[in-house]
């Protein structure tokens, strides 16, 4: 049996409770990972989730036959001893962005480490602006703070570059990331593997046209410039003028609500979010809902008309993955990962993502043609049930890793 071991910067969705920790609302889809191992068998599998704090402490957890840890940290001895403590055939890191990376690296065998990768700061960051600017002038103020907001974005790949260079063996899932592998990173391995969802998304019962709110989309989170909400509010403007009752429903930070200092001040990415809202008159229209769980969305994706995903860039978003799922008629910007993903027209609609004409033309195409939302649906729903099954996934994984620890024994030879 082959030890395998999860490292990740966070305790994936569900976990949170065992180790007295609210739960979060991230990482779900590391659990159809585990799924799809459970169902292969043969693999006996770690998840450590390491975090900087100012405690030195190893809290552990068997649920559900996995061997859960979460390593509190203060001195990196605690890491050396906790990877001494548990040795595996290998490991799948997660997360490569976040600065627990830096402290991660020496105590890794690159040897017998999957870098998983998510998506790709190294990129992102020519996207971060997202064309804001590009229907209202704005204050220096504010250009100012959103300078400052993409550097310390920016910072993030600094871990990410640091493992991407040191990488033997690289998992994605899409064009796009294999691409830049090959052409950034060639020293490394690229295998291709597709990702699973959450529970919730694959027993929903499916959208239907009788169940659905007409003139309504459904937005998974717009929380900053990347996921577009600038976009978003230029999009319900047009479609308000032929569809009053238009509503869109955001779930994920409510902008509306931000009180930081500078939101205080004007100067903030949400109170010009806030100013355009107000501007164009979309209160009643634009609805804030929230931090969801897994069931709510699943809830607001079965009374949507249409889905939407805004974003200047994405790899594979799993938003637009558990919407097609769902069954929800979906429409994203034609951005990265997602051309893979999707056969344009007939599983989901695609535009440019800095024009909004297009995706409000599209969205009424959607609104008018309750057929159409149904063949899409139905189309949607088949692609992404293909892509995303457990059992399939769990194998591709399982193989990827008798390769590494195939390598790893020629290795020692």
């Amino acid at each position: 049996m082959m030890k395998v071991m999860f490292v990740c910067g966070y305790l994936h969705e569900g976990i949170g409770s065992y180790f007295g920790r609210s739960e979060e609302t991230g990482g779900g889809w590391i659990r159809g990972f585990i799924a799809g191992l459970q169902e292969a068998g043969d693999t006996e599998l770690y998840y450590a989730a390491f975090e900087k704090a100012d405690v030195d402490r190893i809290e552990a957890h068997e649920i559900n036959g996995i061997h859960y840890a979460l390593i509190l940290y203060k001195n990196k001895e605690m890491i050396r001893q906790y990877m001494d403590t548990y040795p595996c055939d290998v490991y799948h890191l997660f997360g490569i962005e976040n600065e627990y990376v830096y402290d991660l690296i020496p105590y890794l065998d690159m040897h017998k480490t999957l870098v998983y990768i998510q998506g790709i700061i190294d990129v992102y960051k020519h996207y971060y602006y997202a064309d804001y600017d590009r229907f209202h002038k704005v204050s220096p103020l504010f250009r100012l703070y959103m300078y400052l907001r993409k550097k310390e974005f920016e910072k993030r790949q600094g871990p990410e570059q640091t493992i991407m260079r040191a990488a033997r063996y690289t998992a994605g899932r899409t064009d796009w990331d294999e691409a830049y592998v090959r052409i950034s990173h060639p020293q490394a391995r690229y295998f291709h593997l597709n990702e699973s969802l959450r529970d919730a998304f694959y027993t929903a019962e499916p959208w239907n046209v009788s169940g659905m709110r007409a003139h309504t989309v459904f937005v998974t989170q717009a929380n900053y410039s990347i996921k577009a909400p600038h976009m978003i509010v230029e999009i319900i403007r047009l479609l308000k003028k032929k569809y009053p009752d238009v509503k869109c429903y955001i779930g994920g930070e409510n902008l509306m609500k931000a009180d930081s200092a500078a939101t205080k001040l004007g100067i903030s990415y949400a109170s010009y979010i806030q100013k355009l809202i107000r501007e164009y008159g979309l209160q009643e229209n634009i609805i804030f809902l929230g931090s969801l769980k897994a069931d709510e969305v699943v809830q607001q994706l079965q009374k949507a008309n249409v889905f939407l995903s805004a974003s200047s860039i994405e790899n594979s978003p799993n938003s637009l993955q558990e919407a097609m799922l769902v069954g929800t008629p979906s429409i994203s910007s034609f951005v990265g990962g997602v051309p893979t993903l999707v056969q344009e027209e007939t599983q989901c609609m695609l535009y440019p993502f800095n024009d909004p004409e297009q995706a409000a033309f599209k969205i009424s195409q959607m609104f008018d043609d309750p057929e159409l939302c149904a063949r899409m649906s139905k189309a949607g729903r088949e692609r992404i049930m293909e892509l995303t099954d457990i059992r399939t996934n769990g194998r591709t994984l399982q193989k990827i890793y008798e390769t590494i620890m195939h390598d790893a024994k020629e290795d020692r030879r």
